[in-house]
């Protein structure tokens, strides 16, 4: 069974999904070569094993409004952006990226507040029910509606409420059921002022405005009809040339570009990933930044077939058996039949770990 480092309490008990098994890939019909490995290669070959397409299985449901819309930038000035510091730092992370979003469309950066403002004509409130106070009070006072929300998975309503808090006049909420839930609906904010999903992975342009403006009717993201959702990353050949030369010199995929996948994951309202695995790639739990940088974000990490336990057998074994040798001194086999014990410690320390 895949193990997530990713747990918390507002995911629920059912956060470990069951065993995923990997469809066969199709291989890209013309692969470019290895030298002129970029982002958008990339992006062919996670078209050609159907990964590209992946969209949001959770439907928005939008409603009309007769209000004005929700200005995030007028007149040279961004709304600022409030959340929680106690919240979920995927959240917290998130917020991050609507800040940028909003300087993407609109040039000026909102300020990222912690603490609500004494006095305030328009803001933007995050937040995740149950680990946010601010949202926890509107929900509590009728100002929110949650009914097909709460309780929910990954799921959220983005409102917009008049007079929400002593000195806020109006307010954009975005209100998650649990912590990814919080972060789609960032997300949908992001992509409803003109930010793409693929805005760095394909270049996708955003156009810039002087005035940047959500609807003001709510809108509301019901619970995935699918629990799990994500990518294998197959062409790791040409991906870990690619992240060798450009992200990470020292590495074969490692940190700096599994951010850039989580984040696109993420956007695209997905939340699970094989990773990298060939003798080529670094194995994930190579480098103890990966599985600290899934916590961080909120991605569930799973096995494929051949990496029980979040091991991977092509590249650890052997160190693993070298260490481990039997009372006559030969090497173990990697055979559960014949060695269950030694490859049961094998598996259990990185479960452990």
């Amino acid at each position: 069974m895949p193990t997530s480092p990713v747990r918390s309490p507002a995911d629920g008990p059912d956060e470990e999904p069951p065993r995923v098994r990997r469809g066969k890939a199709v291989p890209v019909q013309q692969r470019p070569s290895l030298p002129s490995v970029s982002r958008k290669s990339f992006l062919r070959g996670m078209a050609a094993v159907g990964a590209a397409p992946l969209l949001p299985v959770a439907t928005a449901e939008a409603a009309p409004s007769t209000r004005p819309d929700f200005p995030l930038v007028r007149g040279g000035t961004a709304v600022d952006v409030f959340v929680d510091a106690a919240d979920d730092s995927a959240v917290i992370r998130a917020a991050g990226d609507l800040q940028a979003d909003v300087e993407r469309v609109g040039g000026v950066r909102p300020r990222l507040l912690h603490s609500v403002p004494e006095r305030a004509a328009l803001l933007v409130l995050v937040g995740t029910i149950g680990a946010s106070p601010v949202i926890d009070r509107l929900v509590r006072r009728g100002r929110l509606d949650v009914s097909r929300v709460e309780g929910r998975w990954e799921a959220s309503v983005t409102q917009v409420v008049d007079r929400p808090l002593p000195g806020v006049d109006r307010a954009l909420v975005i209100a998650g059921s649990d912590r990814r839930g919080t972060v789609y609906g960032v997300y949908d904010t992001s992509e409803r002022i003109g930010v793409s999903p693929w805005y760095w992975w394909a270049d996708v342009p955003v156009v810039r405005r002087d005035t940047v403006t959500v609807p003001a009717g709510p809108l509301k993201r019901l619970e995935p009809a699918v629990r799990y959702r994500g990518i294998f990353i197959n062409d790791e050949q040409n991906l870990t040339t690619w992240s060798h030369r450009t992200q990470e010199p020292d590495k074969n995929i490692g940190p700096r570009t599994y951010e850039r996948v989580f984040e696109l994951l993420l956007r695209l309202k997905a939340n699970y990933l094989w990773p990298a695995m060939h003798p080529y790639s670094d194995f994930f739990n190579k480098h103890r930044e990966n599985p600290e940088l899934a916590e961080r974000y909120g991605i569930v990490i799973g096995s494929s077939h051949p990496e029980a336990m979040l091991r991977n057998g092509v590249h650890e074994w052997q160190p693993w058996a070298e260490e481990h040798r039997n009372p006559d001194g030969t090497l173990p086999l990697y055979d559960y039949t014949v060695n269950p014990a030694v490859i049961s410690d094998y598996w259990r320390a990185r479960c452990a770990a």
